[in-house]
């Protein structure tokens, strides 16, 4: 009987689950049958771990039980399930035990009853099959047919994440429902099947051609990074024109309110009263005036579609319509800019306040950026956070300008209600400037509006990006149809016409890209996303387990792993891999000296677990096991950085030497910063050295 580690607690929030709690902590693994596994708030037993069924309500706060083996009909128990074995019970108990108090433990009593009913489909599979769920690996044709189980991409998601996060607890649970490399193989399976009750033609989400996607996050960020630029003259020119309604109008109030044109500042009034308007300060005269003299007109006119026919000039600036449009073009480019790099959905965005990006503390890698959603108390997945890139922080400050401007455009802006609210604004605040067209121009609302999406952001704002470039390439659907077998069968997806952009796609493209550097030739989408990859893998770690983390944007993320380790699976056939220690290794003659065209053998190799392969920063890694040393966060043992021999089960990919060039100029200016002799000194030379020998071991 194995003891429980300190990991081994609940992870559910509820009075019923403090740390006093007999409930709270496993004695052992498996723990005895009649230990309490429910409890109520009283410290009543509701459940013990040897019942036929778990009662969760006090957790759930109405009835909900998980059976584990009984013949359930909708009226007794929810969900349909069907009898299963001794044996297959036993192994569910003990899976549904790990995903309760393992390290990534189920935080409400929701997932764990969607979670419950997925994996009880999986077990009631193998039941039909006449195996036992622990003995599935042994049965590739069996496990490869799970799609039959799985009801729609998000559940197929669901489960990749179930099946990675119990090999993380191997050695607790005692077995693996599958090894790595057939989780690998699975995901892809689920990457080219149709889901259970989708139509045929039913498309997966597009995955963005590289090109595409390089190309957007550089407009994007170059509009951000002129905003930034001009941030001082835009707020000034704001108050200018806020200053100038008030004044005319007499209040806030009443420049929300009224619409006459004759007292608007910027409209050129009539001859005859022309001269009195100017004296008493009622016309300032036109807006590209006010534009040119805080010296935006020129970027107004980069950004915005223009008034009139002048896109050469800045005389197309001509009225305050273009410095609203400009305002919500900033917002428009920070939403999908941050989803590029923290995965959410367009909804999850928009609920975002203007404190969303904080920063944690690690000992390894330093600073980690993480988005956090707000926290309520109806739904505790509001809490989760999504760690990122350093990347946003310029459109976090970008989109906290815009709305900081227009909160000072509030009728009433200091009441006790209003104030909660403009003390930290929604993010992506919309309009409330006076002379916008909205309808919540003046108002403040605690609830964020609708989210535009990506199509209708490309659509309304015609100068962000180049509609010819937009267009797809031949290059381009190679390289979608790669992730996304099926794309074109609606016919949205052919060379010549515009890229059809979407959320979801940002989503799932960001999911590959973060591990698929081995599989792409552009080396600016690695160098974009290192940081994501590294944080991922420290933040999902042990350090950060207790933390509340999207769960969503996990399976996603896990998932995209998988399809991409498969993918790197075939991609080490080919000749530009290289191990370090030299070709006359066994193992290394297994990975090099067998063909594309044998294939076959390299998966029959795999199934007869001789070979096992994973994506590291340089490349792969056959070693059996996890590595102490990462191969991500770190490369100087993989490298030979740290004075020892390059490691023997390293597989450089001559594919990443432009990314490991780049990647050895960062240490270099790194390591300016620090005195010679310091810890990070010296960890950082470990890396410049691993950079260069690698780039002298893949060299020609």
């Amino acid at each position: 009987m194995k003891h429980a580690k300190d990991i081994f607690v609940m992870k559910m929030e509820s009075p019923s689950a403090s740390p006093t709690a007999r409930c709270y902590r496993l004695p052992s693994f498996p723990p005895p049958p009649d230990w309490p596994v429910v409890e109520d708030a009283d410290g009543n037993v509701i459940s013990l771990w040897g019942d036929a069924f778990w009662d969760w309500t006090p957790f759930h706060g109405k009835k909900m039980k998980i059976h584990f083996n009984r013949d359930i009909h909708g009226s007794t128990g929810g969900m349909r399930t069907e009898p299963i074995s001794a044996e297959n019970e036993w192994d569910l108990r003990l899976i549904v035990t790990t995903m309760i108090y393992g390290p990534h433990g189920i935080t409400n009593a929701n997932v764990l009853k969607l979670d419950f009913h997925l994996i009880r489909r999986v077990v009631s599979f193998c039941e039909d099959n006449g195996i036992r769920v622990r003995d599935l690996g042994r049965f590739p044709t069996v496990w490869k047919s799970l799609a039959k189980v799985t009801q729609n991409a998000r559940s197929r998601e669901r489960l990749i994440l179930i099946l990675d996060r119990l090999l993380q607890s191997k050695e607790e649970l005692g077995f693996a429902i599958l090894e790595s490399r057939d989780i690998a193989k699975l995901a892809e399976v689920f990457a080219n099947s149709t889901a259970t009750g989708a139509r045929e033609d039913t498309e997966q989400v597009a995955y963005i051609p590289p090109r595409l996607y390089i190309y957007t996050l550089n407009r994007q960020r170059e509009c951000i990074d002129d905003f930034l630029a001009n941030q001082e003259k835009i707020a000034q020119c704001f108050e200018f024109c806020l200053d100038a309604y008030v004044h005319n109008f007499g209040s806030l109030q009443a420049a929300i309110e009224k619409t006459n044109g004759a007292q608007m500042p910027f409209t050129k009034p009539s001859k005859k009263s022309i001269s009195k308007a100017i004296r008493l300060g009622f016309y300032r005269g036109t807006f590209h005036d006010t534009a040119k003299r805080f010296k935006i007109a020129g970027l107004l006119a980069k950004w915005v579609a223009a008034d009139i026919d002048d896109d050469e000039t800045d005389e197309g600036v001509t009225s305050l319509k273009m410095f609203c449009s400009y305002l919500n073009l900033i917002n428009s480019v920070c939403l999908p800019y941050i989803g590029a790099f923290t995965f959410q959905r367009k909804e999850e965005l928009g609920a975002l306040r203007s404190d969303c990006l904080i920063w944690e503390r690690d000992p390894i890698v330093g600073p980690i950026p993480i988005i956090c959603g707000e926290t309520t108390k109806t739904d505790p997945d509001n809490d989760a956070r999504w760690p990122t890139s350093p990347h946003v922080a310029v459109a976090v400050e970008a989109a906290n300008a815009v709305a900081r401007m227009r909160m000072t455009a509030v009728v009433d802006a200091t009441s006790p209600s209003n104030k909660a609210v403009t003390s930290n604004p929604l993010l992506f605040s919309p309009p409330t400037e006076p002379w916008s067209s909205s309808r919540s121009k003046g108002k403040v609302h605690n609830y964020r509006s609708s989210v535009q999406s990506y199509a209708q952001i490309i659509a309304a704002h015609t100068k962000l990006f180049d509609p010819d470039v937009l267009k797809i390439t031949e290059e381009d659907l190679v390289h979608a149809r790669r992730f996304t077998p099926n794309l074109d069968k609606k016919g949205a997806f052919a060379v010549g016409k515009p890229w059809p952009f979407s959320y979801h796609q940002l989503r799932r493209t960001g999911g590959i890209n973060m591990y698929a550097s081995g599989l792409l030739s552009e080396t600016s989408i690695q160098v974009l996303l290192k940081h994501l990859v590294i944080y991922q893998t420290r933040y999902y770690g042990q350090h950060f387990s207790s933390a509340r983390i999207n769960e969503t944007r996990q399976a996603m993320v896990v998932s995209s792993a998988y399809l991409v380790l498969a993918k790197q699976l075939k991609a080490s056939v080919e000749d530009r891999f290289v191990s370090p220690a030299g070709n006359s290794l066994e193992q290394d003659k297994e990975i090099h000296l067998i063909s594309e065209s044998d294939y076959k053998k390299l998966i029959a190799a795999a199934n007869r677990d001789e070979i096992s392969f994973r994506g590291t920063t340089l490349g792969g890694c056959v070693t059996r096991g996890d590595c102490q040393y990462g191969g991500i966060e770190s490369i100087a043992r993989c490298a030979g950085g740290d004075g020892g021999k390059p490691c023997q089960d390293a597989k450089l990919d001559k594919a990443k030497r432009e990314f490991v060039a780049d990647l050895l100029a960062s240490y270099v200016i790194q390591q300016m910063q620090f005195q010679p002799g310091t810890r990070r000194y010296e960890a950082l030379q470990m890396e410049i050295s691993a950079c260069r020998n690698y780039l002298e071991l893949t060299a020609d």
